[in-house]
C-alpha cells in the first residue's frame, strides 16, 4: 500500500513493508515533550539568578566607568571654560562636552535619573556655584565639593540640586556597597547606589603677586584681559585661578613682558622695572636687594661731618663695599676657595689676597669717615 502524508501532522503514519514486517513510527510523544519541558525549568530556575547577577555586575561596571567619565569631562570641561556649572545646567554642559547630548547624561541607560549635588558651603568668589572665573579669581575655594549620583534599582530618594549640609556630607560619607543610613525608602541595595565625588580644589592654583618697585607698578592679566595694577599695599595681589589660566606679566606701561600657564602654585615679584619667578612656599617675603638698596640709600642720605677732609664719604664706602662683595662673590665661585683638609693655603690664592686687599680699603675709607 503507498503511504500517506498530511502537510498538518510532522508524524508518519504507520506504514508496513513488504515481507509482513511492522513499520517504524517518527516523533515525540507528549509525555517526552512534558519532560523536556521540565527539565528545562529546573536549569532555567538554577542558572537565573546567576545569569541576572551577571547583568546587573555588568550594569555596576558600566555605570561606575560612565560616571568616571562624566568626572574627567567636567574636569575637562572646567579647564577649558574657566566655569563650573551648577545643578541647573550641568547636564547641558556634559552633553557637549561628551557629544552625547543632554538627556543621556541625565539618566542611566536603565533610565533611571541621576542626581548632581552640591556642597550647601561651597564658595568661589563668595557664592555657591555656578562660577564664572573672572580677572579678580577667587579666594581661597570654601567646602568645593560635588557629586554624581546613580541608581540601578529603583529611583534615587534625592534630585540634583544644592543639598542640606547633612544630606551632602552623610552620601559623601557612605562607603562603597552600602546604602546612606536616611534613605529608609530606597529599594535597591548598597550594591545598586553609585558615587561618583569631584573635589573641586585640587583644579585651583594660588598666584600671587607682588610690587617691590620703587619707580612703578607692574601689571598682570588674565586670560588676555586688560591688564591690572598690583596693589602696592605691600600684601600684593593673592587669588585662586583654575587649572591652564594664563597669567600675563606687564611692565608699568602695559607691555607685555611674560606670559605663563597656572599648572601650579606661582609667585612673581616686580621690582627695578622687571617681573621674576619667586615662590616661597606660599609666603610672602620682601627682597632682599630691595631691602639692601634702601638701606644703601638711608645710608647716603644720612647726614655727616661734612668738615672732615680725608677722602671718607658716603660714597666712597658704598663703593668700596661694592667691591668687596664683588670679590667675595668671584673668590667663593670660581676657585676651591675653602681649605680641604688643609690641603689649599688661602693666602696663595690670589682671589683670596684680592679679597683681603679689598676689606682693608673698606676699613680704611670707613675710618676716614668716622674722623
Amino acid at each position: 500500500m503507498k503511504p500517506t502524508w498530511s502537510f498538518f501532522s510532522c508524524v508518519e503514519p504507520d506504514r508496513t513493508v513488504q515481507g509482513g514486517r511492522a513499520g517504524s513510527r517518527a516523533g515525540f510523544t507528549l509525555l517526552e515533550i512534558v519532560a523536556v519541558l521540565a527539565i528545562m525549568a529546573i536549569l532555567a530556575a538554577t542558572l537565573a539568578p546567576a545569569v541576572l547577577r551577571q547583568i546587573d555586575q555588568a550594569a555596576r561596571i558600566k555605570e561606575q566607568t560612565d560616571l568616571l567619565a562624566l568626572s574627567d569631562a567636567l574636569e575637562a570641561a572646567i579647564r577649558r571654560t574657566r566655569t563650573i556649572p551648577g545643578h541647573t545646567n550641568w547636564t547641558a554642559v556634559l552633553g557637549e562636552e561628551t557629544q552625547m547630548g543632554s538627556a543621556v547624561v541625565a539618566t542611566t541607560p536603565r533610565n533611571l535619573a541621576r542626581a548632581f549635588l552640591v556642597d550647601p558651603d561651597c564658595r568661589l568668589a563668595g557664592a555657591n556655584l555656578p562660577y564664572v572665573q573672572t580677572t579678580n579669581g577667587t579666594p581661597q575655594p570654601v567646602s568645593a565639593r560635588l557629586m554624581i549620583v546613580a541608581s540601578l534599582s529603583g529611583a534615587l530618594p534625592v534630585t540634583s540640586g544644592i543639598a542640606s549640609a547633612t544630606a551632602f556630607n552623610e552620601i559623601w560619607n557612605t562607603p562603597a556597597g552600602s546604602v546612606p543610613a536616611s534613605w529608609n525608602t530606597y529599594a535597591g541595595q548598597g550594591q545598586d547606589v553609585i558615587i561618583q565625588r569631584l573635589p573641586l580644589r585640587p583644579l585651583f592654583h594660588r598666584l600671587l603677586l607682588v610690587n617691590n618697585d620703587l619707580q612703578g607698578t607692574g601689571r598682570f592679566s588674565i586670560d588676555g584681559s586688560p591688564s591690572c595694577p598690583v596693589p602696592t599695599n605691600g600684601m600684593g595681589w593673592d587669588a585662586f585661578y583654575i587649572n591652564g589660566t594664563v597669567v600675563g606679566l606687564h611692565g608699568t606701561d602695559g607691555t607685555l613682558q611674560s606670559r605663563e600657564l597656572l599648572t601650579e602654585d606661582a609667585s612673581y615679584v616686580f621690582e627695578f622695572g622687571y617681573w621674576r619667578a619667586q615662590l616661597h612656599e606660599g609666603r610672602l617675603r620682601p627682597s632682599r636687594g630691595l631691602q639692601f638698596a634702601a638701606a644703601v640709600q638711608q645710608f647716603k642720605n644720612a647726614a655727616w661731618n661734612t668738615g672732615a677732609d680725608f677722602g671718607g664719604t658716603q660714597q666712597a664706602v658704598v663703593d668700596s663695599m661694592y667691591f668687596v662683595l664683588f670679590i667675595y662673590t668671584l673668590w667663593a665661585n670660581d676657585v676651591p676657595c675653602f681649605a680641604r683638609n688643609g690641603s689649599v693655603n688661602l693666602s696663595q690664592t690670589p682671589h683670596y689676597k684680592m679679597f683681603l686687599d679689598a676689606r682693608d680699603n673698606l676699613n680704611n675709607t670707613s675710618f676716614n669717615l668716622l674722623k
